[in-house]
């Protein structure tokens, strides 16, 4: 009788090793198709504005595209619509990474519909293709996102991408990302 319960949880597991595996493979592919940039710099810490500078002025460099990130939580609209929700999973942690204009220089991230180049205005996101599955979010949609500080802001998909795995499921501009900054500076100060 102990047999059929082992047989099932050794199953499972050989199924979940498997699953993990594969999408560690899936992002790295992704990752590596996606990368056009012939040289990757790293800093854990951040590089100032001056240093990143100095990257984009070394010979041989065309370009020196720079990323960031700013956690947030965004909102998961389908919890939001089920009628015995509390709201305890309505808001899920995420990262927003921050491109500059060029970031098609350095990062191709398989866009599908849309532009990368609408990210230059304030308030707006580009999503990955799985970050969206069995949703209705599609390009002139909206997604919300709320800062460390609280403050909720709508940002409209104005890109969908299929490289979400290697990438991360949202793309901001350097506009967004400064008036996601300024909000959560304003609700601090204010409190």
């Amino acid at each position: 009788a102990a047999v059929v319960p082992l047989a099932l949880l050794l199953a499972l597991g050989t199924v979940q090793a498997s699953l993990d595996t594969t999408m560690v493979r899936a992002a790295r592919h992704q990752l590596t198709e996606g990368i056009v940039a012939d040289a990757v710099v790293r800093a854990p810490a951040g590089l100032t504005t001056a240093e990143a500078a100095a990257l984009g002025e070394l010979d041989g460099v065309e370009a020196a595209v720079v990323t960031g990130a700013v956690p947030v939580e965004i909102k998961n609209q389908e919890v939001e619509d089920e009628p015995f929700s509390m709201g305890e999973l309505e808001w899920e942690p995420a990262g927003l990474s921050v491109v500059p204009p060029d970031v098609a220089q350095g990062i191709d991230l398989g866009v599908t519909a849309g532009s990368l180049d609408d990210l230059a205005r304030a308030g707006t996101v580009a999503v990955a293709a799985d970050a969206v599955m069995g949703t209705v979010q599609r390009v002139g949609g909206s997604i919300t996102v709320r800062d460390v500080g609280g403050t909720e802001q709508v940002l409209e998909i104005v890109a969908v991408f299929s490289r979400g795995l290697g990438f991360g499921p949202f793309f901001v501009g350097e506009a967004t990302a400064a008036s996601a900054a300024s909000a959560a500076s304003a609700a601090s100060a204010a409190s």
